[in-house]
């Protein structure tokens, strides 16, 4: 995952690279997994005409939860991508990550 100018002001740990990258795949994915959900408990709200504070909180809870499992997903898989790259040189290693990512994809889809 290439470094972003919308982290660019985001403190970093010096000399600590993977750790950088692991944080902000995070971040971004983590984001994009949020709004997923919160697109779809607004969309079923609307649907069944229903809103009460506990549907809220319900939705306040999955929200979380999808950012939170979409963006450890993410942040594994660019840790990993990174270290992998450091450790052989080489950059080879991508199709192997890429295959793991989506195996962690298709496990995060069934657990939600």
């Amino acid at each position: 995952m290439p470094m972003s100018v919308f982290f660019s002001g985001f403190p970093s740990f010096p000399n600590i690279e993977v750790l950088n990258r692991t944080i902000e795949g995070f971040i971004k994915i983590g984001v994009v997994g949020a709004s997923k959900v919160a697109v779809e408990e607004t969309y079923d709200c609307l649907k069944k005409g229903k809103f009460s504070v506990e549907k809220l909180d319900d939705a306040l809870r999955k929200v979380c939860r999808g950012g939170a499992y979409w963006g450890t997903t993410a942040g594994a898989y660019v840790g990993m991508e990174y270290g992998m790259e450091r450790i052989r040189g080489t950059r080879d290693w991508r199709q192997m990550a890429q295959l793991l990512f989506y195996s962690l994809v298709s496990l995060l889809s069934l657990m939600t």
